[in-house]
Parts: C-alpha cells; structure tokens; sequence
C-alpha cells in the first residue's frame, strides 16, 4: 500500500493498538512470514529442496482448521511449487502452511489475507486523515459541551426556581451529536482497517461496536423524545409562574 508517510503515522496513531502487525499477533513470524496478500489473489509457495523427491503441503486457516490436506508440490529443476488459490482463503485472516519431504525435512510458511487495498491514493489518504480530524474535533467539542453545560433551572438561596435555562436543550443537542459522531468515528475505525491499514482482524471490532451502536439509535432517539417533551411542558409551566411573579420550587 502506497501511502504518504506521515499520514500513515497519524493513521497508525489513531488506531493504537492495531500498529501491531497481525502476523506477529498471530504467531506467523516463527513459520516464514510470505507478505499480506488481497482476498481474490493467489498465492504460490515455494521451497527449495534439490535432493528432495517430493515435498506435501497442508494448508490451514486461522483457526487451525485444515483447508486441504497432503496436496504434492510441482518440482522444477530442484524447487517446489505449489499454487493456493483464491478460493481457498477467501475468509479473512492468517494462513499457515505445513509441508514435508521424502528426507523428513517439514517446513512451515504463513501469509495474510486481507481486503486491504494494494495502492492508496494520495487525495484517498488525505480524506480519511481530513475526515478523523474533523470527527474527533466535533466529538470532543459535543462530549466537552455535553459535560459542562447546566441542566437545571437556576435557583435562589431558598431552592426556588428563579429563570429557566433554556441552554438544557442545546445540551441534550450536544448530547445526541456526540452519540452520532461516535457511530461516525466507528464506522471510519471499520473504513480504516479494512482499506487503509492491514490488519483486517481488528474491523470485527469497530464492526461490531458500529452495530451495537446503530442498533441503539432509535431507543436513543425515543427516550431523548419523550425527555424534551416532558422538560419542555414543565418549562413552559414554570415559565408562566414565573411571569406572574411567582417562585415556583
């Protein structure tokens, strides 16, 4: 993937703990890391061996199921090859292939299969980047007015209801758009993982906080619904009494 450097730092940064290399997670590093590879690819392993007679693979996925079992490698003027197809990985994750020879010499390798894209495009990196900074500026901006802002009319020194604070609402406002900006945040995390960074095996994170929170929407909305409407019957009450010079409790 071909990024600027630097926004590759800060995307890196935004995601934190996803800078760890999934290979390296997943234990591939010690069986012959042979790269990341796109979902619709093929992948050719290959293994020198030149007093070999025959070399075997079984390949096997992430979760250490076997894909196919025993299949011969091609020789070639002493090299093995043997070409994977894309039909078997097409789930996402870390493959790892175990072979064997007539000398009893095994070997192991691992790849990755992601969906990432192979090339990032230069005003397709600066979206993104341009795209979190805005989210997180918004987000802190609702979260800090959600925080500060009063809820409560002001009252005098005897508990007595003295003017109504209207600005209750825009915090409520404030409120619902940070819930909002996190489900935008969230759905960047999945945007981000899958086609920006390789390490697809953390977007079942994002993506499964993304559906949680989406799936929370519309109880959001009722309850600050029924909320409003009853703080706003109660403000107009107090607000008639208060006009009438009145210090209602």
């Amino acid at each position: 993937m071909q990024i600027n450097k630097s926004k590759g730092v800060f995307i890196t940064f935004i995601v934190l703990i996803m800078s760890i290399n999934p290979a390296l997670a997943l234990g591939c590093a010690d069986a012959g890391f042979m790269g990341t590879f796109q979902q619709d690819t093929n992948v050719t392993i290959t293994e020198t061996c030149p007093t070999c007679t025959f070399i075997n693979i079984t390949l096997k996925n992430t979760t250490s199921d076997i894909v196919f079992n025993n299949q011969p490698m091609a020789l070639t003027g002493g090299t093995f090859e043997y070409n994977i197809t894309s039909g078997n990985h097409s789930e996402l994750g870390t493959y790892f292939v175990e072979g064997y020879s007539n000398l009893d010499n095994p070997f192991k390798a691992c790849y990755v299969i992601t969906n990432i894209k192979v090339e990032t495009s230069e005003a397709e990196a600066t979206l993104y980047v341009v795209l979190m900074i805005l989210s997180l500026f918004v987000f802190i901006f609702s979260l800090w007015g959600s925080v500060v802002l009063p809820f409560s009319n002001p009252r005098n020194a005897l508990g007595r209801v003295i003017d109504i604070s209207w600005v209750k609402y825009f915090k409520i406002s404030l409120i619902a758009i940070t819930f909002l900006m996190f489900l935008w945040i969230m759905n960047l995390g999945v945007t981000i993982t899958e086609n920006s960074v390789s390490l697809t095996q953390f977007s079942g994170f994002f993506t499964m906080i993304f559906t949680i929170t989406t799936a929370s929407i519309w109880p959001l909305l009722v309850l600050m619904f029924i909320l409003m409407s009853i703080l706003i019957i109660k403000d107009l009450q107090l607000n008639k009494l208060l006009k009438r010079g009145l210090t209602p409790r």
